[in-house]
C-alpha cells in the first residue's frame, strides 16, 4: 500500500492537532458561555438551539445507567414496557459518570471533546488513502471538518460533519467508525487481508449497537461498491465477497438484536413511524442543495477525479447515500451520515485544479485570495450560525436553557423519591415534560415528539387536564394512564385555571416557591 509507505509526517500530525484544537474551542464556546455566564440562581440544562429535545433523551439513558440499569426503557411514555433497550454507548457514559461522580452534562461534553481529535485523525487517514499529495490531503481535511451547508440545520445535521461535532458525542463516534470501517474494508479488498475485514466487522458491531441507522448506510454503500469491484474484476469475486461476509457476520449480533427489538416492542415500532413522519425525508437533490457550495465543488471535482482514474469509492458513497433515500425505510434522513465527507473528497480535485489554473495567470495572489474568500463565505456561514444560535439561546435566556435552582431542587427530589414505574404528568411544550426523564431517570406521560407515542394527542390531553377546574373525567384519565404524580410549576399554570389544592385524590408531597408535586392517591391505592 502506497498509503502506508508514504505515511504521515510530523507537520501533518501538527496540522491534525491544530485543527482538533480549533474545533474543540469553537464547539465549546457556547457551552462555556452558558456555564460561566449562567444567571444568578439558575442552572444550565445542557439544551442546544438545535434539536434541543433530543439532548434530554440522551441524558435519560445516561441517567438510567448511572442508577444501575444495564438495559433501558423509553422514559417518555406511560405505556407498559419491558426494560430491553441496550445501548452500550450511553451505558458506558452513564457508568463513567457514576464512577467519577460527573454530571450528565459534563460527561456528555467531555466525551464529545475527546472524540474530536480522533475524528480529525481518522478523517486525515481516509483522505490520505485517496490522495498522496499533501496539499490535497490538507484541502480534504479542511473541507471535511469545516465545510457546511446553506439551509436549515435539521437537513444537514447528519450529512455535514461540523453540526455533528458540535451536537453530540454519539454522532462524532458514528462518523469515526464509518470512516474506519470503510477504510479497512477498502484496504482489505485491495490487499486481500482478512484480518482487516475482521477488525472492520468488530467496529461495525460497535457502531450498529448504538446507532442502528447506519446498518443500511454501511452495508448498502459497501454492497454497491462490491458490485462495482466484481464488475471490474470478476476473477476476484470470492475474495471480494468473503471480506464483505466477514463484515456482515461479525456485525450480525447487533443487526439481529434490533430486528428482534423492533418486532418485540410496540413502542419502538411507533417510534420508527413517528420518526419518519416528523423528520420529513427530502429527495436526494434537495439534500445536495442543502449542502450548497460543497456539492457544486464535488460535482466539478468529479470530472477531474474520474479523469485521473482515482478510486471510485467516494462517488459510490455519494450515489449510494442518495439512492438509499428511495428505500421505504422509517429513518431515511439518517442515511446521509457522513455524506459531506464523500463530497469533500470529490471537491478536493476541484479546488486543487482551480488553484493550479490560477497559478498560470497574472495577479495570482490577488485571485487566490479572492477564491479563498469565496470558499470561506460559501462554506462556513451555516457552521458559524450554529455557534451563534447556541450563544443567542443562552444570552436571551430562552426557557429551559436555564432553570431555577428551586426547579432543580424539585427534579432532585423526584430522582431520590420516585420509583422507576412512577409516571409524572407535566407540561411538555415549553415545560418540564422533556427535561424530567433526562435529569431524574423517571417517566413522564408526554415529553418528546418522536419518543412519545401519539405525542400530539397526549399533549392535547395535558392541555385539557390543566385548562380549568372541571373535574369531570380527570380521575379516570389519571387512572387509565397510570399517572402517579403531577408536576405543577409556572408552565402548568400557564395552561389554564386547574386548581390542584384541596382535591381529595391528590396529596402534596413536595413544595417550594416555584414547584409543587402532588401524588395521585387513586393510583397509589391500586398499587
Amino acid at each position: 500500500m502506497k498509503f502506508f509507505e508514504t505515511g504521515i509526517d510530523k507537520k501533518e500530525i501538527r496540522l491534525i492537532a491544530i485543527i482538533s484544537f480549533v474545533l474543540i474551542i469553537i464547539t465549546l464556546v457556547p457551552v462555556l458561555y452558558a456555564y460561566f455566564f449562567a444567571p444568578s440562581g439558575m442552572y444550565y440544562t445542557g439544551r442546544h438551539a438545535q434539536n434541543s429535545g433530543d439532548v434530554a433523551v440522551y441524558f435519560s439513558q445516561i441517567e438510567q445507567a448511572r442508577q444501575g440499569h444495564l438495559l433501558f426503557e423509553n422514559l417518555y411514555t406511560s405505556e407498559f414496557q419491558r426494560r430491553i433497550i441496550f445501548n452500550p454507548f450511553w451505558l458506558v457514559l452513564g457508568l463513567l459518570g457514576r464512577l467519577f461522580n460527573l454530571s450528565n452534562i459534563f460527561i456528555f461534553q467531555l466525551v464529545r471533546v475527546l472524540l474530536i481529535p480522533i475524528f480529525v485523525f481518522t478523517s486525515y487517514l481516509l483522505v490520505s488513502y485517496f490522495f498522496q499529495s499533501k496539499l490535497k490531503r490538507i484541502i480534504g481535511i479542511l473541507l471535511i471538518c469545516f465545510a457546511g451547508g446553506i439551509t436549515h440545520y435539521a437537513y444537514t445535521i447528519d450529512g455535514s460533519s461540523f453540526p455533528s461535532l458540535s451536537f453530540s458525542p454519539h454522532l462524532v463516534l458514528s462518523l469515526i467508525l464509518i470512516e474506519l470501517i470503510f477504510l479497512l474494508i477498502l484496504i482489505s479488498w485491495q490487499t486481500d487481508k482478512i484480518k482487516l475485514a475482521i477488525i472492520a466487522g468488530i467496529l461495525a458491531l460497535i457502531l450498529f449497537s448504538f446507532h442502528p441507522y447506519h446498518i443500511t448506510t454501511v452495508l448498502g454503500i459497501l454492497g454497491i461498491y462490491l458490485l462495482v469491484l466484481i464488475y471490474k474484476n470478476y476473477r476476484r469475486l470470492l475474495s471480494y465477497i468473503n471480506k464483505y461476509l466477514v463484515l456482515l457476520i461479525f456485525s450480525l449480533p447487533a443487526i439481529l438484536y434490533y430486528y428482534w427489538y423492533f418486532r418485540a416492542d410496540k413502542i419502538a415500532r411507533i417510534w420508527l413511524e413517528q420518526s419518519d413522519k416528523l423528520m420529513h425525508p427530502r429527495p436526494p437533490w434537495e439534500i445536495l442543495y442543502s449542502l450548497g457550495f460543497l456539492s457544486i465543488l464535488a460535482i466539478v471535482g468529479l470530472y477531474f477525479y474520474l479523469k485521473n482514474k482515482k478510486n471510485k469509492f467516494p462517488l459510490v458513497w455519494v450515489v449510494g447515500s442518495l439512492s438509499l433515500f428511495w428505500i421505504p425505510l422509517f429513518f431515511r434522513m439518517r442515511l446521509i451520515g457522513g455524506l459531506s465527507i464523500a463530497l469533500s473528497i470529490l471537491a478536493v480535485e476541484a479546488i486543487y485544479y482551480i488553484v493550479k489554473y490560477l497559478k498560470t495567470k497574472k495577479y495570482f495572489y490577488i485571485t487566490i485570495t479572492l477564491f479563498c474568500f469565496l470558499c470561506l463565505s460559501l462554506l462556513i456561514p451555516v457552521n458559524l450560525s450554529i455557534v451563534l444560535q447556541n450563544i443567542a439561546v443562552y444570552y436571551q435566556k430562552v426557557p429551559l436553557a436555564y432553570i431555577k435552582l428551586t426547579e432543580k431542587e424539585s427534579l432532585d427530589w423526584i430522582r431520590n423519591n420516585l420509583n422507576d414505574n412512577d409516571v409524572i404528568l407535566a407540561s411538555w411544550v415549553d415545560g418540564f415534560g422533556n427535561l424530567i426523564p433526562g435529569y431524574t431517570g423517571k417517566k413522564v406521560f408526554v415529553g418528546h415528539g418522536i419518543q412519545t407515542p401519539k405525542a400530539e394527542e397526549k399533549w392535547e390531553m395535558v392541555r385539557w387536564f390543566f385548562r380549568d377546574g372541571n373535574q369531570e373525567g380527570k380521575t379516570e384519565f389519571l387512572k387509565n394512564n397510570n399517572i402517579g404524580y403531577i408536576f405543577y410549576s409556572q408552565y402548568e399554570k400557564e395552561l389554564g385555571n386547574y386548581n390542584v389544592e384541596g382535591l381529595d385524590y391528590l396529596k402534596k408531597v413536595f413544595e417550594n416557591k416555584d414547584v409543587s408535586i402532588f401524588k395521585v392517591k387513586i393510583n397509589a391505592e391500586n398499587k
